[in-house]
């Protein structure tokens, strides 16, 4: 049995990239979802909220968007567990409980006024695309710097084979 060796034009690519884009895409994906979980895990610590749409903080609410001119609805909820006012969502402030009983009407006009800022300016939601960017960035930095400063390339030992060799480029 004799073997012939055929010449072929056909370039292979390395695989290095897929298996190291599937290496960040599931390690982006493992933090996306801890994200996900921690922040569920934040509302169910949080408890169950009561609206306060008809308190004196609710009057108060009402009062700021009016005069900020601000056409939007915002809930406003009350948790026993809470111990800080937030801007949980687009349309929700959550105040704790003890806030209603402690605090006089202008405290609590700062406060919403505040948490109406947060609000206005988007902040839950660009803090969720913090989060995520973060997430997602966090494993394609160390990509690039695996990629950018190692140099990967065929070495012919004395045999004629071809050899991987990596070298960590310092420039």
């Amino acid at each position: 049995s004799r073997r012939e060796s055929v010449a072929s034009s056909i370039q292979v690519s390395p695989s290095w990239p897929i298996v190291l884009f599937g290496a960040w895409a599931l390690f982006a994906a493992t933090l996306l979802g801890w994200f996900l979980v921690a922040r569920a895990r934040f509302m169910r610590s949080i408890g169950p909220r009561t609206s306060a749409t008809h308190t004196l903080a609710g009057n108060s609410l009402r009062h700021l968007l009016r005069e900020s001119r601000l056409s939007r609805d915002v809930r406003l909820t009350v948790s026993d567990r809470l111990t800080s006012p937030v801007a949980l969502s687009a349309d929700e402030i959550c105040l704790p409980s003890r806030a209603m009983s402690e605090l006089g009407p202008v405290r609590i006009a700062s406060i919403l006024a505040h948490e109406l800022a947060h609000l206005v300016r988007g902040d839950p939601a660009w803090l969720t695309i913090g989060y995520i960017v973060a997430d997602l960035g966090a494993l394609l930095l160390l990509v690039s710097l695996i990629v950018g400063g190692i140099g990967v390339y065929r070495m012919r030992d004395g045999k004629g084979t071809g050899l991987l060799k990596a070298t960590l480029a310092l420039s």
